[in-house]
């Protein structure tokens, strides 16, 4: 399957014309239709995801705590600070570097219950921090910003085509749905290869020069490294160290980890390890999937595609790559969808059937399978029915890269991958 297919300059102006700061991103919608319901929203995400784009187009009014007076006024007197900046949904940036406004938001909305005061943005994972979690359960409506999807960057809906897969419908009937749902397919080629090269990431992925956007890349990952991480875990560990980490967890992508191995080439102790894995999680560079089936532990994905070309040292397969472009772009259906509650995993056997990526929603679980062609082979159809036996209510969808859509069985839909991400 030959999906690293070259840009003309035609199609690579196109896309850089219609940058970043014009597109509609999903979370918009679900802010809005929340900040009416809770005194404090959070967008979270990872560093140069858009959350600031985001904050100063919703908000009323906008700081951020990257300004070094004002972070000191947060820090020294936060009751002064949320005094000052009280317009209706204020937006306040990069508010994890001030643990002591926390408490003090805590307060002032025991005082004050009015919705909509507060838009409070970080690149750390809130939960994670101690004192903010304690001040903020129950007080705040967290949103997690995902780096741009393929659908995002064509100006695009969020697609609708994986809901029908978690409800009481025939694989016809899912079959009619997406074919209702589907918008586009024949403009699609371009925007598939142009996100593998270059990922999601705003302030990255629209730098045209290869070697401007590597270098961003780069200084951006030393930051996160150097500021972020020890917010989370104060490790001595040198940043040279924490990176080469980071360089063996991109290389083992949907491959159970090995602690053991780990140690061996990076020279970092078990404990250690859980510990930068847990922050590198916290601070969005990596996301958790939990093994089920035959094995337990854990699988690791970086979430965004182009930290994953560079961290991997390009060692990864065309088939890798593919996986890691469906986990990216799918799971958006999910995370932007209000009041859908899911659970993502790995499912692995003995016996060889290894599933990537699955999901558990509504009750129903949805095994996704990366196939060469329209039809699954002998051996993933096993796989397929390895997990159709292990889970009651389950699904299998098989995706590839033509256009036919094609009913494998009457658990098992092949589709193209357009219609999805």
């Amino acid at each position: 399957m030959h999906i690293m297919q070259n840009l003309t300059k035609q199609d690579i102006s196109s896309i850089i014309h219609n940058m970043a700061h014009l597109r509609k991103r999903y979370i918009q919608y679900l802010i809005k239709k929340t900040q009416n319901l809770s005194p404090l929203i959070g967008i979270i995400g990872h560093r140069q995801v858009g959350k600031t784009t985001v904050a100063e187009n919703i908000a009323q009014s906008y700081v951020t705590l990257d300004d070094r007076d004002l972070l000191r006024l947060a820090l020294e007197s936060p009751k002064k600070f949320i005094k000052t900046y009280k317009d209706y949904l204020q937006a306040i940036d990069e508010c994890q570097f001030a643990p002591s406004l926390f408490p003090e938001f805590k307060e002032h909305i025991r005082k004050n219950k009015q919705p909509g005061q507060y838009l409070l943005t970080g690149s750390v994972r809130f939960t994670s921090k101690k004192t903010i979690r304690e001040s903020l359960t129950g007080r705040i409506i967290n949103f997690e910003l995902l780096p741009f999807t393929i659908s995002e960057l064509a100006h695009e809906p969020l697609p609708q085509t994986l809901l029908p897969f978690f409800a009481k419908n025939s694989v016809e009937k899912i079959i009619q749905i997406i074919k209702s749902k589907k918008n586009r397919i024949s403009k699609s080629s371009k925007e598939y290869n142009y996100y593998l090269d270059r990922g999601g990431l705003p302030g990255v992925c629209f730098i045209q020069n290869n070697k401007l956007r590597e270098l961003k890349l780069k200084e951006q990952l030393s930051t996160i490294l150097e500021r972020d991480i020890r917010q989370v875990y104060p490790t001595t560990l040198p940043n040279s160290q924490i990176f080469d980490f980071l360089e063996y967890v991109a290389k083992k992508q949907g491959q159970r980890f090995n602690y053991s191995d780990a140690k061996k080439i990076t020279g970092i102790t078990l404990p250690t390890q859980k510990k930068i894995l847990y922050a590198l999680e916290a601070i969005f560079l990596v996301r958790r999937l939990k093994v089920e089936g035959d094995y337990s532990g854990a699988i690791y994905y970086l979430e965004d595609q182009a930290e994953s070309r560079l961290l991997s040292q390009n060692i990864l397969t065309e088939p890798d790559y593919y996986e890691q472009l469906i986990y990216r772009n799918l799971r958006a259906q999910l995370f932007y969808h209000l009041g859908v509650t899911f659970k993502e995993f790995h499912y692995e056997t003995r016996g060889g059937a290894r599933i990537p990526y699955a999901i558990e929603c509504e009750g129903y679980n949805l095994a996704i399978l990366a196939i060469d062609d329209e039809l699954p082979s002998r051996s993933e159809k096993a796989m397929a029915a390895s997990f159709l036996k292990k889970y009651n209510n389950s699904r299998v969808l098989f995706l590839h890269r033509s256009n036919q859509m094609i009913k494998v069985d009457d658990k098992s839909i092949s589709a193209p991958i357009f219609y999805f991400v």
